[in-house]
């Protein structure tokens, strides 16, 4: 008969627990959006190529964002979100009223033509 202590049980235990604790925290924190949108970003539109051929360009927005958080990937929605977000707080700070994606997400970063259109 083998013996095996008590406390090792316990341990096992423990440390499984705190691994599923581990993993569900970065699981919701990996659908959180961590962006907030300025007041005066909230009037920023997000458009098409088409949508802003009559307006005036006024810059760039190159924003980023967490893909992944630790080892789990966050959602595509949730993180395109955040990108526009960023972007239309940038087309703001710029003095844009609209803002075009002008290219597609890669490791979390992204381009964004900002425009005047005079809504």
């Amino acid at each position: 008969m083998q013996f095996i202590p008590l406390h090792t049980n316990f341990v096992r235990g423990r440390s499984f627990i705190q691994a599923a604790l581990v993993s569900a925290s970065l699981g919701l924190m990996s659908a959180c959006t961590w962006v907030q949108l300025s007041p005066e970003a909230a009037e920023v539109y997000l458009r098409t190529t088409s949508q802003v051929s009559e307006c005036d360009r006024v810059g760039t927005a190159n924003v980023n964002a967490l893909s992944q958080i630790g080892f789990i990937d966050r959602s595509a929605a949730r993180l395109q979100d955040e990108l526009v977000d960023l972007a239309k707080n940038e087309a703001a700070r710029l003095g844009g009223d609209s803002v075009v994606p002008e290219s597609t997400i890669d490791d979390g970063k992204q381009t964004f033509g900002v425009f005047l259109c005079g809504r």
